[in-house]
């Protein structure tokens, strides 16, 4: 369906002007869904059946959201909310939003993002996770706890949990518990290293060589 929108291949190769792409995404997201409307109920266009276009949007440039400049922060954060207005069960996106609020200072929006997602499914992780990331934030080091070690309880490598706890740590001065964290989070990495190692490996041998590239870098 999105392709037609327009000549413009999102694939590209290599080379390719990656403001093109990302304006291909913006430009066919709206075209998408109002062709999609034409020909199906509205409301059968979800991320469950056929993805809908401002999740694409998201996905398509903003998928290591974490690392993104402000300028990005701010351009993904509106693309998210753009979903949750289409699909507002979609549990995903609120966690990204409480995520980028809290990078942006706006701690009672992360607030009411997190508190969407719990209502949708209440014992997730990850939205428990970024609770407790947003406590740290707020200095509020027991209540911040509580929420990281029930997803470490779960989740023993999860890496933004074990470097929350970290923070906490510092902030109450266990220098031990710490670095007990800090080695946690070393051996975890080199594990992680190992696994995509290995999997690359996999991957070449049987002819597999962007993934196995992907997987080396």
């Amino acid at each position: 369906l999105l392709p037609a929108v327009t000549s413009f291949s999102p694939t590209g190769g290599e080379g390719r002007d990656e403001g093109a792409v990302q304006s291909y995404w913006r430009f066919t997201a709206p075209g998408a869904r109002e062709l999609f409307a034409r020909h199906f109920p509205l409301d059968a266009f979800t991320v469950e059946t056929f993805g809908n276009a401002a999740a694409a949007v998201a996905a398509a440039h903003h998928l290591d959201f974490d690392a993104l400049p402000a300028g990005d922060r701010e351009g993904a954060l509106a693309d998210y909310i753009e979903v949750v207005r289409i699909e507002p069960r979609n549990v995903v996106s609120w966690d990204r939003i409480a995520s980028l609020s809290r990078q942006e200072g706006d701690l009672e929006s992360a607030d009411r993002a997190i508190a969407k997602a719990l209502e949708i499914q209440p014992n997730r992780l990850v939205s428990i996770r970024e609770r407790g990331l947003v406590r740290i934030a707020r200095g509020e080091w027991t209540a911040a706890l509580q929420d990281l070690d029930a997803v470490l309880g779960t989740r023993p490598d999860d890496m933004e949990a074990l470097q929350g706890r970290i923070a906490i740590w510092r902030g109450l001065g266990d220098s031990e518990k710490a670095q007990e964290d800090e080695a946690m989070v070393a051996a975890a990495r080199v594990s992680g290293a190992r696994s995509l190692c290995e999997r690359s490996a996999e991957r070449l041998g049987k002819g597999e060589l962007v993934g196995a590239a992907e997987d080396a870098t």
